[in-house]
């Protein structure tokens, strides 16, 4: 992670804000690191409208976006740090994390290394599913009476699944993976740069920022049930109507105590990447003074 400190670091000493080079850098950076070739095949950069950078990481599979984020709060900067540019990239680079993650995950799975291993990009792909499945069936008006009941059943379960994903992103088991994954990059990226000339006022003041944000995606859909958690991974599956993957899975019981006792030999850090249930006093450690991740902790001077 140096290399991309670095980088980091040359860009907001300079009060720099990161550019198409900043993000081809880092993206090679990880690339490389993950053995990720196969999966991102080119970067584009575009500009929009708000002239917020937005980054689109071609893969073999799919497309992933990335945009410099919290554009209403680019206002506000000057108020937390003197560094504005220090804030954007560093936001920036956790976001390229989070999307690296993605392409990482999904080499996981394909080689069976991936502890929920169920088909995580089904929602993401439900629209393309859709396209592909009409140009497959022809011409709607040749579809027989059976055939375009089963048409329009498909393009509703599509639209279901695509709306619940849009409203509840963060508890995807894909998502929440990406997200933790994301902050632990950037606490060590953090950690790194406390060693450098950069104000150590502005790097707690983003370190503490980012925290808050990081136990808010470690908790995010965790429900309390007496001695132990749901499973918000769980939850998401059934509820995108994929029931039968969870039946597939070793780890998964429809009874929240035997689905535990399933997964209780998983570090409490894989139970909460993947959303999986913990005993509730678990839960009551991830706070804003301590994590099992240890991460984004206060660089002793």
């Amino acid at each position: 992670m140096e290399e991309i400190a670095n980088i980091i670091y040359e860009y907001s000493i300079n009060n720099k804000v990161a550019d198409e080079k900043f993000v081809k850098d880092i993206v090679k950076i990880l690339t490389d690191l993950y053995g990720l070739d196969y999966y991102i095949k080119d970067l584009e950069v575009t500009k929009n409208i708000f002239e917020n950078s937005r980054y689109n990481l071609i893969s073999s599979e799919m497309i992933i976006n990335i945009s410099q984020s919290k554009i209403l709060l680019i206002e506000l900067i000057p108020l937390l740090v003197k560094n504005k540019a220090l804030f954007i990239n560093l936001d920036i680079a956790r976001t390229i994390f989070h999307e690296v993650d993605h392409a990482l995950l999904k080499k996981l799975t394909e080689l069976g290394k991936d502890i929920v291993d169920v088909d995580l990009y089904k929602t993401l792909n439900e629209t393309e599913a859709a396209k592909k499945y009409i140009e497959e069936a022809g011409k709607i008006e040749s579809l027989s009476k059976d055939e375009l009941k089963e048409l329009v059943k498909f393009l509703i379960e599509s639209i279901k699944k695509n709306m619940y994903y849009m409203t509840h992103h963060d508890l995807a088991p894909f998502e929440r993976r990406a997200n933790i994954n994301s902050h632990l990059h950037l606490s060590r990226i953090i950690d790194i740069l406390y060693d450098t000339d950069l104000s150590d006022k502005d790097l707690d003041k983003i370190r503490f920022y980012h925290l808050g944000d990081f136990n808010k995606e470690c908790l995010a859909g965790y429900k309390t049930m007496r001695e132990i958690t749901n499973s918000p991974s769980y939850d998401y599956i059934k509820r995108i109507g994929n029931e039968n993957e969870l039946e597939k899975m070793e780890i998964y019981d429809f009874n929240p105590y035997r689905a535990y006792n399933n997964v209780k030999l998983y570090k409490l850090k894989d139970r909460v990447l993947y959303g999986l249930p913990l005993e509730s006093e678990e839960l009551k450690e991830i706070n804003m003074k301590s994590n099992p991740f240890r991460v984004y902790e206060k660089k002793s001077r």
